[in-house]
């Protein structure tokens, strides 16, 4: 059984038929894969924006950095680790 690489996540996000360019500031767009989510906070169940990417382009994205995606300014409201992966909770800012 083959090990994915970094190489092979990388592919997988770029080749998605759902990723979305997402500015973080840095100069270079990232992709990543907006969904919407289930969250909880103090026993409150809700739905709430999500930006699923890879863990090595969202480095130095920490809660309360802002990005653009279509134009549309999101707030960082939680950043969730996984294994490759980093789910951003997200707020329109107005």
């Amino acid at each position: 059984m083959t090990v994915e690489t970094a190489t092979d996540r990388q592919g997988m996000m770029n080749g998605s038929d759902f990723r979305t360019a997402v500015d973080i500031g840095t100069g270079t767009d990232i992709f990543g894969i907006i969904d919407n989510v289930a969250v909880e906070a103090l026993g409150i169940s809700g739905q709430r924006t999500g930006l699923r990417c890879l863990n090595a382009d969202v480095v130095s994205v920490a809660i309360g950095s802002t990005l653009t995606i279509s134009g549309t300014t999101w707030t960082v409201r939680d950043k969730q680790q996984g294994d490759h992966t980093v789910l951003l909770i997200l707020e329109a800012t107005t």
